[in-house]
């Protein structure tokens, strides 16, 4: 989406090199998903791309046959399929890439480095290239779970261990006579569960949270203006953390 915007702002003035080299281009981890069990977090009607109009994702989904009779308020309330996001998203960068052809430029490879030369970065690929760029944008969205902590390394090489929850193997390749165990019970957890009992709805899981959570569901909370009082300039970084905290748990 920062591609996107500069193009729609300066597109007389910048030219894009998007590098991508694992997903589809504007999908990531977060959308790259094979059911439409997985759902986003946040109300259609607080997800469209672009701020000036906060409707653009409603519209795009009412156009779909499986929206398309439903009113634009019942829409946006709905929590949309990550899969559906996805599509909008890719959809959007495509289109602004049809648009000016000339100006961006999508590779697939992966940065391996970047370094500050002048008045410019030089970035290194995995295979080899060099590119050169006046600005960057880190835009590397989620990344996948690291390993959780006490496991030996032998036990992540196994075939029965799946660092990527959103791999669909990770969910078809279960046993009925084996239970399933999932380390964490936040949304991932969710995630996983659902792929698991849509391919195999009597298979036993088991959900454990390393730091002893209990699965909480969402809480609406009205605005908090307390932390105003708080917030005076010059800001610093730690102190704007340090508040943050202390009036959520307050909250």
């Amino acid at each position: 989406m920062t591609a996107v915007h500069l193009l729609r702002s300066w597109p007389a003035h910048v030219s894009i090199l998007l590098f991508e080299s694992t997903n589809e281009p504007g999908k990531g981890v977060a959308y790259t998903t094979n059911t439409s069990g997985h759902l986003l977090n946040v109300a259609a009607r607080n997800m469209s791309a672009f701020p000036e109009e906060p409707l653009h994702f409603v519209h795009w989904l009412k156009q779909l046959p499986e929206y398309h009779l439903r009113n634009e308020e019942e829409i946006g309330q709905l929590f949309a399929p990550r899969l559906l996001f996805g599509r909008y998203i890719q959809e959007i960068l495509q289109r602004t890439a049809n648009e000016h052809p000339d100006l961006i430029s999508i590779i697939k490879q992966r940065v391996t480095s970047c370094k500050k030369n002048g008045d410019e970065f030089i970035l290194q690929t995995a295979a080899g290239n060099s590119f050169s760029a006046d600005k960057v944008v880190l835009a590397t969205g989620n990344f996948l779970p690291g390993k959780p902590k006490g496991i030996p390394a032998s036990f992540t090489l196994s075939t029965r261990y799946f660092k990527n929850p959103w791999d669909p193997s990770a969910v078809k390749s279960t046993e009925d006579k084996h239970p399933v165990l999932i380390v964490g019970t936040g949304l991932t957890m969710v995630d996983v569960v659902i792929g698991i009992t849509e391919n195999k709805p009597q298979q036993k899981i088991i959900a454990l949270s390393p730091k002893g959570y209990e699965i909480l569901s969402h809480k609406q909370y009205g605005h908090q203006p307390a932390i105003l009082e708080e917030l005076h300039p010059p800001y610093r970084l730690d102190q704007l953390v340090t508040i943050f905290r202390k009036q959520i748990k307050a909250v």
